[in-house]
C-alpha cells in the first residue's frame, strides 16, 4: 500500500499542482495583456495632452511674438518705402548741382564737401574746408545766364552780349 500511498501522494501534488499553474499561467497572462492594454491607452492620453501642450504653446508664441514683429515689419517697411523716396529725390537734386551755373561756388555743394565724413573704421571725421576755385570772386555772379537745377535757364544778364 505504501506504493498506492506514494503514487497518490504524487498526484495530488502533481496533479493540483499542474492545474493550479496551469490556471495561475493564464490568470497572469490575461493580467499581462489588461496592463498592457492600459499603458497603451496611457501613453495615448499623454501623446493627447503633448500635442494639446504643443499646440497651446504655438498659439501663445503666434500671438505674443510673432504678431508683434509682423507688426513692426510692417512700419518698418513704410519707413524704409518713404527713406527710399527721400533718398531718390536728394540723388535727383545732387545729380542737378552739376548742371547749375554756379557749381564752382555752389553753396550748398561746399556745405556737403566740408561735412563730415567717416574713415575706413566708422568713425566720424572733419573735413578741412574746400579752396575755393576764384578767391576774388567770393560772392560775385558768373556772367551770363543761370542755368537751374531741372535744365530750365533765366533770361541773359542785363549789359550782357549773350543772344538767346
Amino acid at each position: 500500500m505504501k506504493e498506492m500511498e506514494l503514487s497518490e501522494i504524487l498526484n495530488y501534488v502533481f496533479g493540483t499542482g499542474l492545474v493550479a499553474t496551469v490556471a495561475g499561467l493564464l490568470n497572469i497572462r490575461s493580467e499581462l495583456k489588461k496592463a498592457r492594454a492600459e499603458a497603451r491607452r496611457a501613453e495615448a492620453e499623454a501623446d493627447t495632452v503633448k500635442i494639446t501642450n504643443t499646440e497651446q504653446a504655438t498659439r501663445i508664441l503666434i500671438d505674443n511674438i510673432v504678431k508683434p514683429l509682423k507688426g513692426e515689419l510692417d512700419a518698418t517697411r513704410k519707413e524704409l518705402s518713404s527713406v527710399k523716396r527721400v533718398v531718390v529725390r536728394l540723388s535727383k537734386a545732387l545729380e542737378a548741382i552739376n548742371l547749375c551755373s554756379y557749381h564752382d561756388e555752389c553753396p550748398v555743394l561746399g556745405k556737403l564737401q566740408d561735412g563730415e565724413e567717416c574713415d575706413g573704421l566708422g568713425f566720424l571725421v572733419k573735413r578741412q574746408p574746400r579752396a575755393s576755385p576764384h578767391p576774388g570772386r567770393k560772392g560775385k555772379q558768373p556772367d551770363g545766364p543761370r542755368q537751374h537745377g531741372r535744365g530750365q535757364r533765366d533770361a541773359p544778364a542785363a549789359g550782357s552780349d549773350a543772344t538767346a
